[in-house]
């Protein structure tokens, strides 16, 4: 994959407005992309969930899909600069999950889910 770039996606409701808020960081090599970035996706995705978290003060928060709402996936950046921003608007419309989840996996192989179980910490699954 040329240009990977890993990124991580929020499919949530807020105050009942469907919103993805978005984070990511451009990976530095092909080498990068084929093993999963574990320290990098974490720290990507930490700093979306601090924002969603400041949200909360004004807003409530509701996860659209108990166990994929938060989703990390390494793309080309091409799909970056195409399919994602169109795959987000026809979600932020329509709120079919799985929808998105078929397109996100026409772009890349290279999707998990992120969840966190008590005592065993953040989950990575690959989807």
């Amino acid at each position: 994959m040329n240009n990977p770039y890993l990124i991580s996606f929020a499919l949530i409701n807020l105050s009942n407005v469907r919103n993805m808020p978005i984070g990511g960081k451009s990976l530095k090599s092909t080498f990068e992309a084929e093993a999963f970035p574990y320290e990098i996706a974490e720290k990507v995705t930490l700093e979306l969930l601090l924002r969603i978290v400041a949200k909360t003060e004004i807003s409530t928060l509701k996860l659209s899909d108990k166990e994929n709402s938060i989703i990390t996936s390494v793309v080309p950046m091409d799909a970056l600069q195409e399919s994602i921003p169109v795959m987000k608007s026809e979600w932020i419309k329509t709120g079919d999950s799985e929808l998105f989840m078929q397109n996100l996996k026409k772009e890349t192989s290279i999707v998990y889910s992120i969840t966190f179980e008590k005592y065993k910490g953040i989950i990575y699954t690959k989807i």
